[in-house]
């Protein structure tokens, strides 16, 4: 190892030539004597290596009486640094082991092995928990020179010689001289060398404000053993932009591509805007028959730092415990939860549930835990930061709150071009190194945009307050068009013209007002009880055999001609409720509007509110009735209403 050296000049005058030679203000490198200003070596075989230390030029009287300069360059053989032992008031350090110095004279072995550290490492559960681990080396005379490690927390290790001897054998380990090896423990902690930096773990994937910096980390826990932050150094920023920005070529530049771009952005994004005090709580729905390419899309966003590509979807048919964990632990990055269906009997009460716990973890940022775990550590394991995806091909059927919270995207026939989503499909690595580099264009300017995009938030507010009725689709649109910002930095930074900046913002302005119309069109602000009766009522009549007969005995002698009957003398009304559902369901479609609300949804919610008669039975036991059987007739199930409830509830909404 060569000592720095700096260039000098050198110039001698002479006065007289028996005198010696001044010499002008030559800098003399520092002589190293004293070991305890010898460079630190990371271990004592570097420390055994040679060096040159370069003198500069000296002046030497020759026979002639005259003065000889000469470069004098020594190649010098350092001290060789061996190691040194421990010795305390009750112990003794020995290349051959520990000893307990039971008197002057005389010493027992404590163990055959000597221990000293040699890193550190933090590991950080939550950004105000940590724990201390302290990496050792272990020389044990048995191994004739061979150094083997161990990782101890630092709250074990007072009792690291009970965890060596567990994990190798060869060590051995008195029962004498406990006093002895306490303090030589707490001598080698004292000792440790100065210049050891902590290694920095975070047991979770995501964003990390550790002592004021914020990071992006890959989780230390085994869950992301296949998770790996793509190295992009070196590479050219402009080129990975363009390529994962053509992405938005399988969608065609659609509206649907790029309202998926835009949340595939805020999962990395949300850390950010939530330091900034902006929020986005809601989710994506891709809903549309089988063979569109829904997921094949979304899988190819989703989890992408996740080298296996079986992980980049979850099934919504998972107990709800494991979607629970999965969707807390695939933090500030893309979830996609593929296959919704609440047609099959025996799944969908459970894909419902499924899917409003996971609607309202996203609303709520956190699912409410049962877990152990206490504070800060439980609040960071069942904390939900990310932007999920939802694929499945019926309506999603949910509460009035859920459905504000989703944004519904109707997939049609050729929305997605296979032939251009192939090679994003057979290279991963676009998406993951375009990703990987908006992850980096964060970890330098997230601070400079979490700074201003409040302001930007609450004026995008007001711009969509006065063009979308529903607060919740309000929030929604200013979270995606602060997102847009964020993308429009990000451009600039990778290299893009500004001309072509301004096109891609007013795509995602464009974009984000016709979908959040499109939604609020489709939910029309109302609640599914008053959206169905409203359709319900706008459809009696209409057709020769979907009106309703003046009593139940005209209905009975001809049921196919009337899809239920009134009971004038109860104020009831009798409707056959699956026709009832489809006549519904065929009225919102005929308007171009999806008809999102389930069919047990509205049975519930009508019973609830004593809208219909049933019986109904304590925190949702088994026995609870949504319908009545008819008297005569087939004496079919039949939803009944309160006809006197039914048309004040619709005076009072005012319609649709």
């Amino acid at each position: 190892m060569a000592l720095p050296t700096r260039k000098m000049d050198f110039n001698a005058t002479l006065a007289k030539s028996d005198e010696k030679p001044q010499l002008e203000e030559i800098e003399m490198l520092p002589i190293v004597e004293n070991s305890s200003h010898r460079m630190r070596f990371l271990s004592l075989a570097e420390a055994q290596h040679c060096f040159y230390y370069i003198q500069p030029q000296v002046a030497i009287p020759a026979d002639t009486g005259k003065w000889t300069y000469q470069d004098n360059y020594q190649k010098l053989q350092p001290t060789v640094l061996g190691h040194s032992f421990l010795v305390g008031d009750l112990y003794l350090e020995l290349p051959d082991g520990i000893y307990f110095k039971k008197n002057p004279e005389d010493k027992i072995m404590i163990s055959n092995a000597t221990i000293s550290i040699c890193g550190i490492i933090e590991d950080w559960y939550s950004e105000k928990d940590c724990k201390e681990t302290l990496i050792c080396e272990v020389h044990c005379a048995a191994w004739k020179g061979t150094t083997k490690m161990i990782e101890v927390p630092v709250e074990q290790y007072k009792n690291i010689y009970r965890l060596i001897r567990k994990k190798y054998p060869d060590v051995s380990l008195s029962t004498t001289g406990a006093d002895a090896l306490e303090e030589y423990l707490t001598a080698v902690f004292q000792h440790r060398p100065d210049y050891l930096q902590p290694q920095i773990r975070s047991s979770m994937t995501g964003w990390m404000n550790i002592r004021g910096k914020i990071s992006y980390y890959i989780g230390s826990d085994s869950y992301y053993k296949s998770v790996k932050l793509p190295d992009i150094a070196g590479l050219d920023k402009f080129s990975l932009f363009s390529q994962g920005l053509s992405f938005l070529n399988v969608g065609r530049n659609n509206a649907a591509i790029a309202i998926i771009m835009l949340i595939a952005h805020m999962g990395y994004s949300l850390y950010w805007m939530r330091e900034g005090q902006v929020d986005f709580r809601s989710v994506l729905y891709l809903k549309g028959k089988t063979n569109l390419l829904k997921t094949s899309v979304i899988r190819e966003i989703a989890n992408i730092f996740d080298i296996n590509h079986d992980h980049s979807t979850m099934r919504v048919s998972s107990t709800l415990a494991s979607l629970q964990y999965n969707v807390c632990m695939l933090r500030d990055g893309v979830i996609c939860i593929d296959d919704f269906s609440n047609s099959e009997a025996k799944s969908k009460s459970r894909s419902i549930e499924a899917v409003e716990d996971v609607i309202r973890a996203v609303g709520d940022g956190v699912f409410p835990t049962k877990m152990s775990m206490k504070g800060e550590v439980s609040v960071a394991r069942n904390t939900v930061r990310a932007a999920v995806i939802l694929t499945g091909e019926e309506e999603l059927g949910l509460g009035l709150s859920s459905n504000l919270r989703t944004i519904v995207i109707p997939v049609t026939e050729g929305m997605f071009d296979g032939k251009v989503l192939a090679p994003f499909q057979e290279n991963r690595d676009i998406m993951r190194y375009y990703f990987a580099l908006y992850v980096q264009f964060l970890t330098e300017y997230g601070e400079i945009l979490s700074g201003s995009c409040r302001k930007a938030f609450v004026q995008y507010r007001a711009h969509y307050a006065a063009k979308l009725d529903v607060p919740r689709f309000v929030d929604a649109a200013a979270g995606l068009r602060v997102q847009a910002d964020f993308f429009d930095c990000f451009a600039g930074w990778c290299g893009l013209a500004e001309a072509e900046r301004n096109t891609f913002t007013k795509l995602f302005e464009e974009c984000i007002l016709d979908t959040m119309l499109q939604n609020q069109k489709s939910s029309g602000g109302k609640q599914p009880e008053v959206k169905f009766l409203y359709g319900l009522m706008q459809s009696i009549g209409t057709t020769s055999n979907n009106s309703l007969a003046e009593n139940e005995d005209i209905y009975s002698k001809d049921e196919s001609s009337y899809i239920g009957f009134y009971e004038s003398e109860a104020s009831l009304i009798w409707l056959r409720f699956e026709e009832a559902w489809r006549m519904v369901k065929a009225y919102y479609q005929n308007q171009g509007d999806d008809w999102l609300i389930r069919p047990q949804t509205v049975k519930e919610v009508l019973l609830k509110n004593e809208i219909s008669e049933g019986r109904k039975m304590p925190d949702n036991q088994a026995g609870t009735e949504y319908l009545r059987r008819a008297r005569k007739g087939t004496r079919k199930r039949m939803l009944v209403l309160r006809q006197h409830v039914v048309e004040k509830l619709l005076k009072t909404e005012g319609g649709q």
